[in-house]
């Protein structure tokens, strides 16, 4: 009869309290966000040589709904979710892409992060996987920084 602890070792479920930490934290990562009502703070560096920098806002289909200028310094912003109007988007599933630029020349484009909750870890071909809110998944390694 194999024993129980030896069974979850066998299965990888040593690793299990480890998954489970993460599950209903929230992370910043490169990824997806989702916008319930509230403004989103987006973190995103500007490439070194811009002399402007616009954070593009897409909805779930990938449609450009808000380009919002920002400073060429300036590593995070906060994105209302406001129409210019002062209107709220819809709540759902959007995404940020820094645009950095020289004049009019395209630099570098960066996905921006943001915090979203973690709902599912899993390990898949020994890295951490995190399923956040948005659907999105993210490897462990992309997370910069985590909140309660």
């Amino acid at each position: 009869m194999i024993c129980c602890r030896r069974l979850v070792r066998l299965w990888g479920g040593g690793n299990l309290d480890k998954l489970g930490k993460w599950v209903g934290m929230d992370v910043r990562a490169p990824s997806a966000f989702k916008l319930a009502g509230a403004p989103v703070t987006l973190f995103a560096k500007p490439d070194a040589a811009a002399d402007k920098a616009v954070m593009v806002i897409r909805d779930s289909e990938g449609a450009i709904i808000d380009r919002v200028p920002m400073s060429e310094t300036d590593q995070k912003m906060v994105w209302s979710g406001k129409d210019s109007d002062g209107q709220p988007f819809p709540a759902g599933t959007y995404s940020a892409m820094l645009e950095s630029f020289d004049g009019d020349k395209l630099l570098s484009q960066e996905l921006a992060s943001a915090y979203n909750n973690v709902v599912e870890a899993q390990i898949v071909d020994n890295k951490v996987m995190l399923t956040l809110e948005s659907g999105q998944v993210v490897g462990a390694t992309a997370v910069t920084g985590v909140r309660a």
